[in-house]
């Protein structure tokens, strides 16, 4: 590990687990206001709440590590308040893209005393100084330090006077930015909706006109989300700040999906996704923003399925559906085994059920499923109901009633919901490798949302001690090695 990296990783532990509450959070939080009033092409920006990370992961006291953030610690916060919270943006155009920390600076010599003792040159720029390696760069004045990683090269002296002018200017922030300024979390991020660079893959020219025009109605809309660290669970949180206008028109309805579990079958469910949409929004969705994508691939799919039902206009989507789906599947045991596990599936027809219905019936005959009751179909195994309504089902036959889990309570009950439970299950017969086995400490993830507002919750083992200690003891011996070979 080079010196570099070693001092930047120290540096970005310390700074994310920076304790104590800020006395000077004001000023940071404008100057953090007037950077991003002055700023243009910020895709997200947020803050984290340093004190609550480093309390709820009791890294100070975890093995070894805890002694590296103590013994760095004493040197950084000589030179950095760690009081303040940390604000950070993202600012991207075309293939450029950049991260900004902004950081309360205590004192700056003892800043300029801290570089030169890990061995960076420390030049001055005018009215602040700065340090650079190669895609990172720091710029500090008496006031604020502000650590910029990009993924290009930089220059970096031009790059800061530009940055440390946006703040001097003074700038104040519309009122929903500065809203979302001052939401909290432990960690917040507020997405900017229309933003240029979402609509192409090089900005807004190579855009559309169709993506502009999503654009223009999105301007000035935001999600913003927060996750909190707590006892036993994660929650991510997310809010829109829509206009009126974006919130007319996303496609999915308000209401629950009528009795949506007499509809799912029967089985031992583990993972569900449900939506309910509104068809004729999200045609008219397709027709004006996305006109190319939805001629070439939708409108061929949907008039595809209209010729095989007589008397049904497949050119409107609603006619063939009605907009709500749900899917479960169902898993047997504590070991996945492999291939395809039980699906049991639901899926709502259109205001001309009735025909799509009798033609789904007439097919089923033709590939050669049985008749088993009055609108009930078998076919290798499964099971399947027609109505005018929809049509639900499962692939395979499972006796007893369905099974719900832990983590299903809202299954079906907001616009767009989903589960997957892991309680019982053998992680081990996934093969899942290195980080992504910290899996194994999670009961169940659940979400639910609307257009305006949504919640994830990952619920893990231990209800009594926090998701991030819980995560770190995971990785205990792992971490204790990495440290051990650096020589720490």
């Amino acid at each position: 590990m080079t010196k570099l990296t070693l001092f930047f990783s120290t540096l970005s532990l310390i700074f994310l687990f920076a304790a104590c509450k800020s006395n000077s959070k004001e000023s940071l939080e404008t100057a953090f206001g007037s950077f991003l009033a002055s700023t243009e092409n910020v895709a997200v920006f947020g803050s984290v709440d340093a004190s609550a990370i480093l309390d709820k992961s009791d890294i100070k006291n975890f093995p070894k590590v805890g002694v590296i953030v103590k013994s760095v610690s004493t040197k950084v916060f000589g030179a950095f308040d760690e009081k303040s919270p940390i604000y950070m943006a993202t600012v991207a155009k075309d293939s450029e893209q950049a991260m900004y920390f902004f950081l309360k600076v205590k004192n700056r010599d003892s800043v300029s005393a801290l570089f030169r003792e890990y061995g960076y040159l420390v030049e001055n720029g005018g009215d602040f100084d700065y340090m650079e390696e190669e895609y990172v760069t720091v710029g500090f004045n008496d006031h604020q330090a502000v650590l910029i990683v990009r993924n290009k090269k930089i220059d970096a002296k031009a790059l800061l006077t530009t940055t440390f002018g946006s703040i001097a200017a003074g700038k104040t922030p519309t009122a929903k930015v500065a809203e979302l300024i001052k939401e909290k979390g432990d960690i917040v991020f507020n997405t900017a909706l229309g933003y240029g660079t979402f609509f192409g893959e090089n900005g807004l020219t190579e855009a559309t006109e169709g993506m502009k025009k999503l654009q223009e109605i999105a301007k000035d809309s935001y999600y913003s989300s927060a996750i909190n660290f707590e006892n036993g669970k994660m929650t991510l949180n997310i809010t829109g700040f829509l206009t009126d206008a974006l919130k007319e028109r996303i496609p999915l309805k308000s209401t629950e999906i009528n009795n949506l579990s007499a509809k799912m079958g029967t089985g031992n469910a583990r993972f569900g996704f449900s939506i309910n949409a509104d068809v004729d929004k999200f045609q008219s969705w397709m027709t004006d923003f996305f006109p190319e994508g939805k001629a070439n691939t939708l409108d061929e799919w949907m008039d595809g399925i209209g010729m095989f039902i007589p008397g049904v206009d497949g050119s409107k989507y609603s006619n063939i559906l009605a907009g709500d789906i749900a899917v479960l599947l169902c898993l047997e045991g504590e070991s996945y085994s492999g291939g395809i596990p039980q699906i049991n599936a639901s899926v709502g027809f259109g205001s001309q059920g009735d025909k799509v219905a009798e033609a789904a019936a007439s097919r089923a005959v033709l590939i050669g499923a049985s008749k088993i009751g009055e609108n009930t179909y078998s076919y290798e195994g499964g099971t399947y109901t027609l109505t005018s309504k929809g049509v639900n089902g499962q692939t395979a036959a499972a006796s007893g009633k369905l099974k719900m889990p832990n983590g299903s309570e809202k299954f079906g009950a907001s616009p767009l919901t989903a589960f997957l439970n892991l309680e019982g299950v053998n992680i081990a017969s996934f093969g899942f490798e290195d980080a992504a086995k910290v899996i194994e400490i999670v009961r169940y993830v659940k979400m639910d949302a609307s257009a305006e507002k949504g919640k994830i919750e990952v619920v893990v083992k231990d209800p009594n001690q926090n998701i991030l200690k819980q995560a770190l003891l995971y990785f205990k011996n792992e971490i204790v090695n990495e440290v051990d070979k650096v020589g720490l």
